[in-house]
């Protein structure tokens, strides 16, 4: 039994290596795949509850103003003020009731409150002045939050039944007039709960599929009126709802009064049109594993495919061990027969890889040389420095100007231009590799929302100068012209202005590095329609269509055939997106094909007039285009598509 790796054959060595690599990188990806996933289908969960509950907030506002209307215009009928007798009152209450049924009960009163003809004589007779609906109605109040009445529930039940819950009403009042213009009284509704019941019946038919989702109106108070039998009448304590500066809506998750964990999604009701609304709150809620538990099969699902992506790579690791060691073992026992003088060649071996037919070759040379004199030795020897001195040469090549800087400022004998020139060099060559660290740490901090906008009212024809500005060196070493076509009047935005010229300045990189030498770069800027559109436009290589269906996804690039030090990380025109996104605005991106050019085109919304006052700085003048190339440099510049 081997007792340590080092005694383990090159195949097995091999296969575990490459499996242990596979599996951790599965791991890895499985994990950030995970997060990032499970993540957005939590969020996804959550605004399908807000939207549910939006929805059901809207039908309360919306049918409880055609309630409020309804009753405001019934005032209005000539016939309640006229002189009539009471049984054509009694009539006319009691036909439109049949036509609005949600209303448990119709009258009039007089001015002080006595209730003078109601539909089906209910309450006839009886003082309602210390009533709220009525006080509230004199104040021109005209509509009272849910209630109890406990003399009207009496009088309209159909017969004794003490396990049925007692009648709850909304109160909805308007003064009727008489003939010649004067308030003979309050014409006064009672509108059965049963309305917002079948509005919340309504809303919870999205919900059928989902298994212990529920709906809950609640009052001000967070009182429940409509929810679970266990719960009406209770009051919840979610003191971060029922607070003044609340959010209207949203999701959270909470813990109720039964100890177990909800998804709720909340909206809090705002009126519509005339009716100022109740201020009642809708809650959709579930059981927190119910709500999640498409996000738990999703996660089953990403590991069991993980697990089946790493077994199958771990075989074919096994497999390509297997292919690599045959031909090294061979080659291996030739070597111990060499050694035990049976014989003073290496074996052919058919490897099926160039490879390992030039290292058997170099292992004969080897062997003839070291038979032949020690002079083959000292070769092998000089060879094996010169291997590893193009190794090192290979490994300093990326610090060279920065090396070489350094050294010509350590000598001392550069004057002041030539130390300028190189502190430049260097500064560029840091500032080359902190950029391309900035845009991955900007990535991470847009991605995870720990993103902050430092926000400023600005003319964005400012923005244009400075990006224009950064990019000019890149530009004149291509020989490129910049033709700029911006209104005179300002293009005031309210946005950070470090991030819009970070993203003016990476589509205008991208349409320099992309255009070959001599080009034209179009660059436009105009307010529209309440927004302020840029344009970037060049008649370069172009793009295909299989990269614009990705183009704005992290790490997407083409290989471009012009330029071949494009490369970069593929992150600049997904930070951009979102970076623009931030700003309530869009990134388009259009193009004919390869070699037709392509255009990219930034809407933010327009600064509201009036406030022109905002902007700090004064409007900078635009660089002429550019034509001539710039001074040849050490260090390389960033540029890329995606």
């Amino acid at each position: 039994m081997p007792r340590s790796l080092r005694d383990l054959g090159i195949s097995t060595q091999l296969t575990l290596l490459l499996a242990g690599l596979v599996v951790l990188i599965t791991l890895v990806l499985a994990g950030v795949l995970d997060v990032l996933f499970t993540q957005r289908e939590k969020q996804d969960i959550g605004q399908q509850f807000a939207e549910l509950a939006i929805q059901a907030t809207d039908k309360l506002d919306r049918s409880l103003f055609e309630r409020y209307r309804e009753v405001q215009i019934l005032a209005s009928q000539p016939g309640l003020g006229r002189a009539d007798t009471l049984d054509d009152k009694r009539r006319l209450l009691e036909d439109m009731q049949k036509t609005y049924a949600y209303y448990a009960w119709l009258g009039l009163t007089d001015r002080e409150g006595r209730v003078l003809v109601s539909a089906n004589r209910v309450l006839e007779g009886v003082d309602v002045s210390k009533r709220p609906w009525f006080g509230r109605a004199l104040q021109g109040i005209h509509l009272t939050d849910v209630h109890e009445a406990a003399l009207l529930d009496k009088l309209l039940r159909k017969g004794p039944n003490a396990s049925q819950e007692p009648l709850r009403f909304i109160d909805v009042a308007f003064p009727y007039r008489d003939p010649q213009g004067r308030i003979a009284g309050m014409f006064g509704t009672h509108l059965s709960l049963a309305w917002a019941a079948d509005i919340e019946r309504s809303v919870m038919l999205p919900l059928l599929r989902r298994s212990g989702a529920e709906t809950l109106i609640l009052a001000p108070d967070m009182r429940v009126i409509i929810g679970p039998r266990q719960l009406v009448g209770t009051r919840l304590s979610l003191p971060d709802l029922a607070a003044p500066g609340a959010y209207a809506n949203g999701y959270a998750v909470k813990r109720f009064a039964d100890d177990k964990r909800y998804l709720v999604g909340y909206s809090k009701t705002q009126g519509y049109g005339a009716s100022p609304g109740l201020g009642w709150t809708v809650m959709v809620r579930q059981d927190l594993d119910l709500a999640y538990a498409p996000v738990v099969r999703l996660r089953h699902q990403g590991m069991l495919a993980g697990a089946v992506i790493a077994a199958l790579f771990a075989a074919l690791a096994w497999v390509l061990a297997r292919r690599v060691a045959r031909p090294l073992g061979a080659i291996a026992e030739s070597a111990r027969r060499i050694e035990a003088m049976d014989t003073d060649r290496i074996d052919a071996v058919d490897a099926g890889y160039r490879e390992i037919g030039v290292l058997r070759s170099a292992l004969q040379s080897l062997i003839g040389k070291l038979q032949a004199n020690q002079a083959s030795l000292r070769e092998a020897d000089r060879r094996k420095d010169e291997f590893l001195a193009t190794l090192a040469h290979e490994l300093r090549n990326p610090l060279a100007p920065i090396s070489a800087a350094a050294d010509l400022l350590g000598m001392g004998r550069a004057d002041d231009a030539q130390q300028r020139r190189l502190g430049g060099m260097i500064a560029r060559q840091v500032r080359h590799m902190t950029g391309m660290v900035d845009d991955l740490l900007d990535v991470s901090r847009v991605t995870r929302g720990q993103f902050t906008l430092a926000r400023q009212a600005l003319d964005l024809r400012d923005v244009v100068a400075e990006a224009m500005e950064q990019n000019a060196p890149l530009a004149a070493a291509k020989r490129h012209r910049i033709d700029t076509l911006l209104a005179p009047e300002p293009a005031l935005v309210l946005g950070d202005r470090k991030r819009l010229v970070q993203v003016v300045a990476n589509l205008l990189d991208n349409a320099v590095r992309y255009t070959p030498a001599d080009g034209r770069i179009e660059l436009a800027l105009a307010a529209r329609d309440n927004r302020v559109l840029l344009s970037v436009r060049d008649h370069g290589i172009g793009m295909s269509s299989d990269l614009m269906a990705h183009l704005f996804e992290l790490f997407t690039q083409e290989t471009r055939k012009t330029d071949l030090s494009g490369g970069g990380l593929g992150v600049g025109l997904a930070l951009s997106r979102r970076l623009v996104e931030q700003h309530g605005g869009t990134v388009t991106a259009s193009s004919a094909g390869r070699g037709q050019g392509s255009e990219f085109v930034v809407s933010l919304p327009a600064l509201p007039a009036g406030a022109d006052a905002a902007v700090p700085d004064p409007v900078r003048t635009l660089p002429d285009p550019i034509r001539s190339p710039a001074e040849p440099t050490l260090d390389t510049q960033r540029g890329q598509i995606g």
